[in-house]
């Protein structure tokens, strides 16, 4: 998930300063993740997991790192990459039809015939 927050904070010192431009900027201004691009690199099992996970990026950016199955209890991972990307693919759906948090629920690993 991604928070931010802006905060614009003007201080004047009398009414030279009222004058002034202010510059503002939109760095902490998260872009909308619809108009974004959205990529996925299918990673091994960490920390002694066997098998494969996946991170999703937007705009080149960290979104969602997922080492192990989701919504699956323990420290499983996927056992192909083939499958890891399907999972990756059905968040990245999510993401871009704005069904946000991209919550994978057992079920719909179970339809993509994604569980061992």
């Amino acid at each position: 998930m991604i928070f931010a927050a802006c905060n614009q904070q003007t201080e004047t010192a009398g009414s030279e300063a009222q004058n002034q431009p202010v510059e503002v900027t939109m760095e902490n201004t998260p872009v909308p993740i619809q108009d974004s691009s959205l990529t996925y690199k299918i990673i091994s099992g960490e920390n002694g997991t066997v098998g494969f996970g996946y991170d999703i990026y937007v705009n080149g950016k960290m979104y969602v790192h997922q080492p192990t199955i989701p919504a699956v209890p323990g420290n499983r991972a996927f056992s192909s990459g083939q499958k890891a990307a399907q999972a990756a693919q059905l968040v990245i759906y999510k993401i871009q039809n704005n069904i946000l948090p991209p919550t994978v629920e057992v079920r719909e690993l179970d339809s993509l015939h994604l569980l061992d």
